[in-house]
């Protein structure tokens, strides 16, 4: 998998982890009833994010938020900024309590970096959900301007019901991992949609006329580098910041954001720490809502397996069958594979040591005593079976008192 933990992927994770944690306070949203209509409208294409305008043309960041009865000036021919318009009723509701919805997430960064080499790179995220059956299908592609011509990296995610499945990559094959205690931060990938991760909403004016957004009646906000949460902007150099929010007047969910964040003179900090010069843009379009969409995860996930895409047909670590390993109680699954296992429990690693002890032998295992150790907060046990190894490792974080077991096999 080509640069699957490079800057773009990475600095993707911890800024939506930071940004979700820190800053000011953030509004809660609101359940969403269903639109009683189905837009009409034929879903747009996603296409290649417009080039940031150059840095050198940012304005220098003011040092003060802008009183809240001046409004930014309008970004479409013919919106006017309403000064008595409340910003109360711009809090979206969670896209996820939608019946369906297609929606395309991009991020892109233009500019150079502080040893003065260029930075060109793309993120873009499309996204796919149904609430019932709960399913979810999620496709990263990471481009760079220095690969013309090679595939872009990739990332993709299927959810069904409360279990998921992560595409490592073509040797590795898919990952199953848990919904109710998902690893890697993809909590946070799902909320790409949600404004209230960047910009504290009730700062926000109103734009006016309301606007039609993919056949969606849309009202129009619009906001600064003032409304954008602390932890986006502490520590960044000059920064400015445009943007503007669409959010459907039936159903209150958000149908598009735009936001464009300049930086010059020093350092892109939590937004990008390499960056002393450039532009961020983020993107967000609602392609499609409440309309026919099937995600079939395990057909998917199984494709070029044998078998009739039934998840029993699928080999996992050791050679276990799905959910075949066994689990102590207190114990929380968080990702399978054909080469890797992880769990973690509130149990101590020296229980968790002494449960396999008893349980494993019983599957055929035998453990080998000479290469197995337990020491401090930390051990490896190692079992056989037909020539196979088992790599049990376990670790147990001191100030919380939860383990970790981290199963191999070679």
């Amino acid at each position: 998998m080509k640069r699957i933990l490079s800057t773009v992927p990475t600095l993707l994770i911890l800024v939506l982890l930071v940004v979700s944690c820190g800053g000011k306070a953030e509004p809660q949203a609101a359940q969403a009833p269903a639109p009683t209509t189905t837009p009409q409208a034929a879903a747009p294409q996603a296409t290649q994010a417009p080039a940031p305008k150059a840095a050198d043309t940012a304005a220098s960041a003011p040092t003060e938020a802008p009183e809240p009865t001046e409004a930014p000036a309008p970004t479409s021919a013919g919106s006017t900024v309403s000064d008595d318009a409340s910003s109360s009723d711009a809090r979206p509701a969670a896209h996820d309590s939608l019946d369906s919805y297609r929606s395309i997430f991009t991020m892109t960064y233009l500019g150079t970096d502080t040893d003065g080499g260029p930075i060109d790179e793309r993120v873009e995220i499309s996204q796919e959900y149904t609430r019932d059956p709960l399913a979810r299908h999620l496709l990263a592609r990471y481009e760079y301007g220095s690969e013309t011509g090679e595939e872009p990296s990739k990332f993709e995610y299927y959810q069904t019901g409360n279990e998921g499945f992560i595409l490592a990559d073509e040797e590795t094959g898919w990952m199953s991992v848990s919904e109710d205690n998902p690893p890697f931060g993809m909590g946070s990938l799902m909320r790409m949609g949600d404004p209230t991760m960047l910009v504290d909403l009730a700062e926000m004016r109103r734009a006016l006329p309301d606007e039609p957004i993919n056949g969606i009646t849309s009202r129009h906000y619009q906001f600064d580098e003032g409304m954008l949460h602390d932890s986006m902007t502490e520590g960044t150099g000059e920064l400015t910041a445009r943007g503007d929010l669409w959010i459907a007047e039936d159903g209150n969910f958000v149908t598009r954001y735009e936001l464009t964040i300049e930086i010059k003179g020093g350092d892109g900090a939590a937004l990008y720490p390499d960056m002393a010069e450039g532009a961020i843009e983020f993107t967000f379009d609602l392609l499609e809502v409440n309309s026919d969409i099937v995600i079939d995860a395990l057909a998917a996930t199984t494709a070029g397996r044998a078998g009739s895409g039934d998840d029993s047909d699928r080999a996992w670590v050791g050679g276990f069958s799905h959910n075949e390993f066994p689990l102590p109680e207190g114990t929380r699954f968080q990702l399978q594979s054909e080469d890797i296992f992880i769990i973690e429990s509130d149990r101590s690693f020296e229980e968790l040591a002494a449960f396999y002890e008893q349980s494993l032998p019983g599957s055929g295992w035998t453990k080998n005593v000479n290469d197995s150790i337990l020491t401090g907060n930390m051990g490896v046990q190692i079992y056989e079976k037909n020539g196979q190894r088992l790599l049990l490792t376990l670790t147990q974080d001191p100030s919380t008192g939860k383990s970790m077991l981290m199963v191999s096999a070679e």
